[in-house]
């Protein structure tokens, strides 16, 4: 891990990144359908969505969703390779030849993270967007009040804190203001970057973003480190740019890239960090994965 004495600008993620919290997902669930035309179905949403974390489903974290045909599309290196039902039947109908499918394509949802894996679920069950935006604030206000508050990592805190000016420090998320800003001030993050982005609108904003960095400060791509759960709003723009790549999540993802860095925990992460501010990976314990 050479790499990372070159590095000079971090770019962080928010949710599932700072700060990681397993619970919300069934309070979110439980906001979607109780009481509403769904709530019959709630047994199999819960199986489903248990099922998708733990990679038992045909759509597993690292795949693509096609919500038109409720399909799931399995891919390596962005091209599809099989195309199942949800019940896990192989699609025949599909042509597979279309080498650009997954990034011309409208109505497809990258199976990322947990809250991706919500989003899914409301559109395979029909949960109206309105239904799905209520139960999105409501499960937002949740998480930083006083009953189902996220916990904080005071150590990935007091580090990101601590990093210092050796690094320019970025947070950009795609949660807008109204959404996030709050998550910031809970964690005690409001004045620990150089630079803090809502309403990303990653990939696209981000891969937009490093050009910028490049020509601002002056750098070359790898110089540049992004650190996210979600590998196609937060790693797969940076890595086709040639910058660093670091994947934080607990579940196991069937996205056949391999990143620079795997971490599973906040933990991990915090050793990372730390690596950051000596410059060196000396006395990492974690499993890594390199390129």
């Amino acid at each position: 891990m050479n790499w990372i004495e070159d590095i000079q600008v971090i770019i962080f993620d928010l949710d599932g990144t700072l700060y990681q919290d397993h619970s919300f997902m069934y309070r979110y669930l439980n906001y979607m359908v109780d009481g509403g035309p769904h709530e019959p179905y709630k047994a199999d949403i819960l199986q489903d969505l248990n099922n998708i974390l733990q990679g038992q489903h045909p759509c597993k974290i690292g795949n693509f969703y096609y919500v038109p045909n409720k399909l799931c599309f399995h891919h390596d290196n962005e091209k599809v390779i099989a195309a199942y039902t949800w019940q896990g039947e192989r699609s025949q109908d599909w042509d597979y030849t279309n080498t650009e499918l997954l990034t011309s394509m409208e109505d497809v949802i990258y199976v990322g993270d947990s809250w991706s894996v919500l989003h899914v679920l409301a559109q395979f069950y029909g949960i109206s967007k309105e239904k799905r935006q209520e139960a999105f604030m409501a499960v937002r206000r949740d998480m930083v009040g006083n009953s189902h508050a996220i916990q904080k990592h005071e150590q990935v805190i007091r580090l990101v804190r601590e990093l210092g000016t050796k690094y320019r420090k970025i947070l950009m998320t795609n949660s807008q203001k109204e959404a996030a800003e709050g998550f910031v001030s809970f964690l005690g993050l409001e004045n620990a970057f150089d630079e803090i982005t809502f309403g990303g609108e990653k990939p696209y904003g981000l891969e937009g973003r490093i050009k910028q960095l490049v020509q601002e400060e002056n750098i070359a791509p790898h110089q540049i480190v992004s650190i996210g759960d979600h590998a196609w709003n937060d790693l797969y723009p940076v890595r086709r740019s040639g910058g660093r790549t670091v994947f934080i999540s607990p579940y196991r993802s069937y996205d056949t890239n391999k990143w620079d860095l795997q971490l599973t925990s906040m933990d991990e992460l915090a050793q990372f960090i730390e690596s950051l501010q000596q410059r060196t990976t000396e006395g990492m314990t974690v499993d890594i994965i390199t390129k």
